[in-house]
């Protein structure tokens, strides 16, 4: 036998021409709405529940009660309770739904700056590495060049000693021929 929670809930397809509160949201234009609209509809749910809890308030009162009357507007409050918290869990569902969709644009965006940073630091790592070959060269060549230059000075300092016995040689020369 099936219980009277599931006749309510069942016949809510029924009762078209019931008022219901219908919540609908549009889709996000700018994500740093995303909180704004999160706490209105937290605070939405909040005022459903307060509802919900006065409209349960009103059946348990109205349980202790005979009557068709009373039957009827107990089966209307069950279907208002049912549609309420249908709605509840509704707006609880597109809720997680979009949180989970703002975070996972959210880590791709991370992910894009992660990677972007990755290839920034590529770059300029390999900057970098170039100039480092860059000043190894000019460092090789200078001292490359101070090494030619040490040699040139010691060719100098031989050449001048090679003139100056050159020299002493041909006063000796000169100072033999004049004696003899």
């Amino acid at each position: 036998m099936p219980s009277m929670a599931d006749d309510t809930c069942s016949s809510l397809s029924d009762s078209s021409s019931e008022t219901s509160i219908t919540l609908r949201r549009e889709p996000e234009k700018n994500p740093d709405l995303f909180g704004v609209q999160l706490e209105v509809t937290f605070r939405l749910l909040e005022a459903e529940k307060r509802k919900l809890a006065v409209l349960q308030r009103e059946l348990g009162l109205h349980l202790s009660g005979p009557g068709i009357q009373k039957r009827k507007e107990i089966d209307q409050l069950k279907r208002n309770i049912c549609r309420i918290q249908q709605q509840y869990h509704q707006l609880v569902y597109k809720d997680v739904v979009h949180f989970s969709r703002i975070q996972q644009q959210y880590h791709q965006l991370v992910y894009k700056d992660v990677v972007h940073f990755s290839h920034i630091q590529q770059q300029y790592d390999s900057f970098v590495y170039k100039d480092v070959v860059h000043f190894s060269r000019i460092q090789l060549k200078y001292h490359q060049q101070c090494i030619k230059n040490d040699q040139l000075r010691q060719e100098l300092v031989d050449f001048s000693h090679i003139q100056q016995q050159g020299c002493m040689l041909c006063t000796f020369q000169s100072d033999y021929s004049a004696a003899v």
